[in-house]
């Protein structure tokens, strides 16, 4: 399985670390790197699972047909955190889908992506699919912790008296990416992530992250979603032929 990891000083690639001055036998896959090569798996066999539709229209004299076609080009652009699994999980729906791209790293980890699109290109996709920019290094982002997303080891901790309170806090923020929910009482646990407002609720698991899921948020978390049966959708447009009988 591929995996990637990077870092100031090098670079994971399929379990090893390379720099400058020669490999490592040393990989942790806690680091979730390893789905990576989950999506393109996945959207390999959703390449063929993308369904039209054929039916009478309600006057009985016409037909609905209704097919999909590429969006075309795609601009990709990846976060640092995970850099390879973000990528591959834009990349894989948009080479199923039949677009070419142009991904853009965040400043951070720019040798992952460099290192998927020469993995891609000497696995057999045609030169020009996937194509690689890269931005300026940007600084740290300074964040407020219980309001805005924190991309790093934050937990801050909370007390409430009752779920419905709990609730309103965790509510209380513009974003709405993914939530966490612990309990021993799953009735419970499912009651309050269905009132949570954010894309993805994770219960009593750490890692949500699946190739087979959609993955995505709500509110300023952004729109669409990646992965699943919907992953592939966002390259597709729909076109809707009519037929008179």
């Amino acid at each position: 399985m591929l995996a990637f990891m990077e870092s100031k000083t090098g670079l994971y690639i399929d379990g090893k670390w390379v720099t400058g001055d020669g490999t490592l036998d040393v990989i942790d896959p806690s680091t979730g790197e390893v789905i990576a090569a989950e999506f393109f798996r996945w959207f390999s066999e959703e390449a063929v699972r993308t369904p039209g539709d054929f039916r009478k229209s309600p006057s009985g004299d016409k037909r609905i047909l209704v097919t999909h076609q590429p969006i075309g080009v795609s601009l990709l652009i990846t976060p640092w955190n995970f850099p390879a699994g973000m990528a591959t999980r834009k990349i894989g729906p948009a080479i199923a889908a039949g677009c070419t791209m142009i991904l853009k790293p965040a400043g951070e980890t720019p040798l992952t992506a460099l290192a998927i699109a020469d993995i891609l290109e000497r696995a057999g996709v045609p030169k020009g699919v996937v194509n690689v920019i890269l931005p300026s290094k940007t600084g740290p982002m300074i964040s407020k912790i219980l309001q805005n997303e924190v991309f790093g080891p934050v937990a801050p901790i909370v007390r409430f008296d009752t779920d419905e309170e709990a609730i309103k806090l965790a509510n209380d923020t513009p974003f709405g990416l993914i939530s966490y929910v612990y309990s021993q009482d799953l009735t419970r646990a499912i009651r309050t992530a269905e009132a949570l407002e954010a894309g993805m609720v994770a219960i009593n698991r750490g890692v949500i992250s699946d190739p087979a899921a959609p993955f995505g948020g709500v509110k300023q978390s952004g729109l669409g979603r990646e992965g699943g049966f919907d992953g592939i959708h966002e390259f597709l447009e729909t076109k809707f032929i009519g037929v008179e009988i």
